[in-house]
């Protein structure tokens, strides 16, 4: 039997076959779980200009093949109402769901001297206040044995990163988020984790940057998105028996 055979997993920001919400999906779709799919196309085309509408198909069709249910929903998450709806989709779609993954963010290059109101209250509105509201709406829906919510960190409290200012400031609320949710989610059933991969190639990455990253790395090679999922896959299954609230940094490419 399956790992997560009869789970339904929501993972949000799949729509690039480069990136890790693709690769964490094909291992839960891989592993037995229903999923639902959240994405968001005129992202892709700012961030890395790509808009190939036909990719999400192409998602759906390949996580099909190992005979799981996959439904998607394009929604910006930087809208207000957008986790409750996301929620209800998925609820409406399969009745119940088991984990969660948050990897949606939102990113632009910014530094303290041209930081402004508007891209910074973008940032909050993906990076911090969806996460928050999704994982509400997922506890209060809540109904089964056991629960998972692995959120997507960054490396800000690691080190500093002055030209990404609102990125850092909003992904750090994600960590001591994790912390303050855990003892509530402890009750019913659920554990939260933020996971910070350090450096990971989906498709951002210069050649002279990924030299840099290799001849820093113990292991002399790149972390990529499949690693990712490996991880997601360890704490899903309890390996180790992480305590819950964690911030997990398998900063392997550094």
């Amino acid at each position: 039997m399956k790992k997560f055979a009869g789970k339904v997993a929501i993972v949000t920001g799949v729509s690039r076959k480069k990136g890790i919400g693709f690769a964490v999906a094909h291992m839960l779709a891989h592993n037995g779980a229903d999923i639902f799919l959240a994405y968001y196309r005129p992202y892709d085309t700012q961030a890395h200009n790509e808009n190939d509408a036909e990719v999400i198909d192409e998602i759906i069709v390949e996580l099909r093949k190992y005979g799981v249910v996959v439904e998607a929903l394009e929604i910006d998450l930087g809208l207000p109402e957008s986790p409750k709806q996301l929620m209800d989709e998925a609820i409406k779609s399969f009745g119940k769901v088991d984990i969660l993954i948050n990897n949606a963010c939102y990113s632009d290059n910014e530094n303290l001297e041209t930081l402004t109101v508007e891209s910074l209250d973008k940032h909050y509105a993906v990076n911090t206040r969806a996460i928050l509201l999704l994982t509400s709406e997922f506890a209060k829906r809540f109904t089964g044995s056991e629960g998972f919510v692995v959120s997507m960190t960054s490396g800000q409290g690691v080190g500093p990163m002055p030209e990404e200012i609102s990125y850092a400031s909003t992904k750090g609320a994600i960590d001591a988020f994790t912390l303050s949710a855990s003892p509530t989610l402890a009750k019913k059933s659920i554990k939260i984790y933020a996971l910070d991969p350090g450096p990971v190639d989906t498709g951002w990455m210069s050649e002279e940057l990924k030299t840099d990253v290799m001849q820093a790395s113990t292991r002399k090679r790149i972390t990529v998105p499949t690693d990712v999922a490996q991880e997601v896959l360890s704490l899903l299954s309890g390996e180790g028996e992480t305590q819950s609230g964690q911030v997990i940094r398998k900063r392997y490419g550094i």
